[in-house]
């Protein structure tokens, strides 16, 4: 089994959709979604980070549950501008052309999300944009066909105006119920149980330029692309799993027991996976706490004792024996040393060479 075979999504996505939900019924919703969940608080904030995107899915349908929306999937796209996707979304609709922002969107998806992709289909006098869900099987999925209708269409109307609207829409699902419902929103026809989630668009339209210039200070850069490329997905197993270890360890949540329900593997699945890469569930742990320490003591004025407690080490003295094994010093000397540097160098980076989840090595 490949590492893309857990997919994986944004947490600016996560962001996003929190933030629709609190406005339309409420900070406790939220937190009753995520506590129901067990899904972390801190990535209601947190758009550098990805979970498994089986998790995302759960989420929606939970919020769809608890706020009784009927057409929740629509309301959530339609609210979520495709230019709102982070840097992705920022990278894509900044293209000059239509033609050039489908290429962008089909090609730098694997930036923002894994396991799923963008098809280019020609047909005649029309192109078919058709997104291939990761996770086609879950609970809740349609909610998350009917927003990426919204956002193809959204990404579309950049370039072909406001009162565009596609000829017809195909949906990945089998809810003859919702048929109606939706040809009423979207004003146009609705194929069900297709293969993908497809919007056409015509030819002629390729060419068009987007309609809002954008100021200097917003256009993408070399830079920009650089980030994205910094930010890619992991494509190893071993960083999948550091990337949810870190999140969940904030939380406390960081043993093989949890990790391993997020990912939707059992416990030996994923020790045995991360052996074939050389590394032991134990390895990556201690490698993300000793990176975590590092970061408090080098960007907080919190004490030893109270960096030992955010780690989850059961007493100062046991923080302090794991720091010298990792460093060779004491976490309150490395502290010392960092402030000398700084004072020395105040314009350097301090962590230049320090652990990067998408090149694990010992």
């Amino acid at each position: 089994m490949a590492a893309n075979e857990i997919p994986l999504v944004s947490t600016q996505d996560i962001v996003s959709l929190a933030a629709i939900v609190e406005d339309l019924s409420g900070s406790r919703t939220v937190n009753r979604a995520f506590r129901t969940q067990g899904l972390p608080d801190h990535i209601r904030h947190d758009v550098r980070s990805y979970i498994p995107n089986t998790e995302y899915i759960k989420l929606i349908e939970n919020f769809a549950r608890l706020t009784g929306v009927p057409n929740f999937g629509v309301m959530i796209g339609e609210l979520s501008p495709f230019a709102e996707l982070g840097e992705y979304g920022r990278y894509v609709t900044n293209a000059p052309t239509l033609e050039h922002a489908i290429w962008r969107a089909r090609r730098a998806l694997c930036y923002h999300e894994t396991g799923s992709r963008l098809e280019i289909q020609e047909f005649g006098q029309e192109t078919k944009l058709v997104y291939m869900p990761a996770s086609p099987t879950i609970v809740g999925v349609r909610h998350q066909s009917e927003g990426i209708a919204c956002l193809l269409i959204d990404l579309v109307r950049n370039y072909a105006g406001p009162a565009w609207s596609p000829d017809y829409i195909d949906l990945d699902f089998m809810r003859a119920s919702r048929r109606r419902d939706l040809e009423d929103h979207f004003k146009t026809e609705v194929h069900l149980n297709t293969k993908g989630v497809g919007v056409p668009v015509p030819n002629y339209l390729l060419p068009s330029a987007r309609l809002a210039s954008s100021p200097a200070s917003s256009l993408m850069t070399i830079h920009d692309l650089r980030r994205l490329t910094e930010n890619r997905l992991p494509d190893d197993f071993a960083g999948i799993v550091r990337q949810v270890l870190e999140l969940r360890m904030i939380d406390g949540a960081a043993d093989i027991e949890s990790v391993s329900e997020w990912l939707n593997l059992g416990c030996r699945t994923v020790q045995r996976r991360l052996n074939v890469e050389g590394w032991t569930f134990r390895e990556l742990r201690q490698a993300s706490l000793h990176d975590w320490a590092n970061e408090l003591l080098a960007e907080s004025d919190e004490t030893i004792t109270e960096i030992a407690v955010a780690l989850g080490y059961t007493s100062k003295q046991h923080f302090i024996r794991a720091y010298q094994d990792w460093e060779g010093v004491t976490p309150g000397n490395f502290r010392k040393h960092l402030v000398a540097r700084s004072h020395a160098t105040p314009n350097r980076c301090l962590f230049a060479g320090s652990f990067n989840n998408s090149s694990l090595s010992h």
